[in-house]
């Protein structure tokens, strides 16, 4: 049986310039302090990598679970390959894709749109994921993999608020 694309989606409500909510989302130390608490880290890769402070267009960086990454194991390697600091309405948006990793597949859409009545921002975030290894794999989604991918977007979506709302 073929494995099965999951996706994910979620939307989260800014007091904050869609410039300020991308500036935020695109900094590798919001997402750090958003996730450090679930052991996930940086770790250095090639001359595109990076490991903290803004990612941009092209640029890799290399995730991984601790202690796992202690043993050598990243969890996946991402690449900015769509990056539309202002779409011509005042949104935003940037797609960060798995180079290489356990999952099978793994895209991450970031759309930023303004708010209708110019009060800040709607983020939204969409993960669409495949998992190997056939029906483990798939077991693997329905008792893990959502719920975990889930917590971490709500982290790292709480901790931009927290930043760009302060400002």
């Amino acid at each position: 049986m073929v494995a099965r694309t999951r996706t994910l989606s979620l939307t989260h409500r800014l007091a904050a310039p869609v410039s300020a909510v991308l500036a935020a989302s695109l900094d590798l130390d919001v997402e750090l302090a958003a996730v450090r608490r679930y052991g996930v880290r940086t770790r250095p890769g090639g001359a595109d990598a990076r490991t903290a402070g803004r990612i941009g267009m092209g640029e890799t960086v290399t995730w991984q679970l601790w202690p796992a990454g202690a043993l050598g194991l990243p969890l996946h390697t991402s690449r900015i390959v769509e990056l539309v600091e202002d779409d011509g309405a005042g949104g935003a948006r940037f797609v960060d894709a798995m180079q290489r990793g356990l999952f099978a597949a793994f895209r991450h859409e970031h759309v930023l749109t303004p708010l209708d009545d110019g009060a800040g921002t709607l983020m939204r975030d969409s993960v669409t994921w495949r998992s190997p290894l056939g029906a483990l794999g798939r077991g693997t989604d329905a008792v893990f993999v959502r719920r975990a991918l889930l917590a971490l977007l709500r982290a790292r979506n709480a901790e931009i608020a927290r930043r760009v709302e302060q400002a």
